[in-house]
């Protein structure tokens, strides 16, 4: 492997390179909202960024800081209700939006909500 692909052999610091992965993560791909598309195709939108549900964008909003357990929790429950998610799909909380109260770290997008739709594991 030369320098040139070796992401360890850079000049750019650690927080430019976690911005730069945040931003090829999040691409050009807007956000789905799952009212618009059938649920026959749901399972090929396994991993991909959702929009937040009406019923929880006020409390979104309004909301600064890290999410509680039970928070997060509340708010997965809700958009599954919402959307009318069943299994053996469900609604995630991403590990960032939990712990920070925003989708993004270092560049804010549009593309990128901190919930995802998933396969439920339970």
């Amino acid at each position: 492997m030369d320098d040139n692909t070796n992401p360890l052999c850079t000049n750019k610091s650690l927080s430019a390179q976690l911005r730069d992965a945040e931003i090829e993560v999040a691409g050009d791909t807007p956000p789905v909202d799952l009212s618009t598309v059938p649920r026959e195709q749901w399972m090929d939108l396994v991993g991909e960024e959702i929009v937040p549900h009406p019923s929880i964008r006020a409390f979104l909003d309004g909301h600064h800081g890290p999410f509680a357990k039970e928070e997060v929790q509340n708010l997965e429950i809700a958009m599954e209700k919402g959307y009318g998610v069943e299994p053996p799909l469900c609604i995630v909380m991403s590990l960032g939006m939990s712990q920070s109260g925003r989708p993004w770290t270092h560049i804010e997008t549009p593309n990128l909500t901190g919930f995802s739709l998933e396969l439920d594991d339970e």
